[in-house]
């Protein structure tokens, strides 16, 4: 929408600008849809003693305006007409909602591996192995075979998609396999961060939830980078992988006894981070 312009109702009923080109002017369609939204806000806010903005901030408003779309556009929304004027008959089509806290979410960042080294390395995490277990997935969710076999199955866009419009997801927090490094898992703490605080931001309410990362086999170096991780990112859990050996270090440094010696030093970082 232009600046300056403001909508009463609760979907937007014209293209909007990217700020940079002036959008096109309101279809004929789309104003037709933004009439029915505001006759029946008209209609039904007296009715349950609202105001027309009362109305339309509420369950209510959506409902009309879901179905203003599917009167102009043709029948795409599950709605029905009694959900704008009683906010109960949703509750009792739908039922009590059910409470999902999904602590184990992931995505592939979109600069994950470019050179696809991975796919040479033993015991990485290779594009193609994660896409075989996008692959496997199938078998539990008979929707996943429309997929297009890509890394955009994997991407953040539609990992949003899935899990806050096509699932009934509450709350998710955003995990990542390892890399050789933090800066090099499937999805850096960084950007796990930004994602969670834009989708935080977008939704106005605390929806998402990131992981930090704890390589316990980088010693002191990953000790300061968790302090850094907990100070500048805010990371709400932490996700450790002892076994995550750098490529440029030998396995057998990352040994039972070396690794057990930096859990412990990580094990007290993360105490002492948590108290704090």
């Amino acid at each position: 929408m232009r600046q300056g312009l403001r909508s009463a109702v609760p979907l937007p009923t014209r293209l909007v600008s990217n700020e940079e080109f002036p959008p096109i002017p309101q279809t004929p369609a789309q104003r037709q849809v933004e009439d029915r939204i505001l006759a029946e806000a008209e209609r039904l806010a007296p009715r349950l003693g609202l105001s027309r903005r009362e109305f339309l901030s509420k369950s209510g408003g959506m409902a009309a305006s879901l179905l203003a779309m599917n009167a102009v556009f043709g029948r795409f929304f599950d709605v029905l007409p009694v959900e704008a004027a009683d906010a109960a008959a949703f509750q009792e089509r739908s039922g009590v909602p059910v409470f999902i806290f999904d602590v184990q979410l992931h995505y592939v960042s979109a600069g994950y591996d470019p050179s696809n080294a991975e796919g040479s390395r033993k015991g990485a995490v290779s594009k193609q192995a994660l896409l075989g277990l996008r692959r496997n997935s199938r078998r539990l969710n008979p929707k996943l075979e429309s997929d297009r076999g890509t890394m955009a199955d994997l991407s953040w866009e539609n990992f949003v998609k899935e899990v806050f419009l096509d699932s009934e997801t509450s709350i998710g927090l955003i995990s990542t396999p390892p890399g050789p490094y933090p800066q090099e898992a499937v999805v850096p703490p960084k950007e796990m961060t930004h994602i969670r605080d834009e989708i935080n931001r977008i939704t106005q309410s605390r929806r998402m939830l990131a992981h930090g990362l704890v390589s316990p086999q980088l010693g002191q170096a990953d000790l300061d980078f968790m302090d850094q991780q907990a100070a500048a990112l805010k990371v709400d859990a932490w996700k450790a992988y002892t076994g995550a050996c750098s490529r440029r270090r030998a396995r057998p440094a990352c040994g039972a006894s070396a690794c057990t010696r930096d859990c412990r030093s990580v094990r007290s970082r993360t105490t002492t981070i948590r108290a704090t």
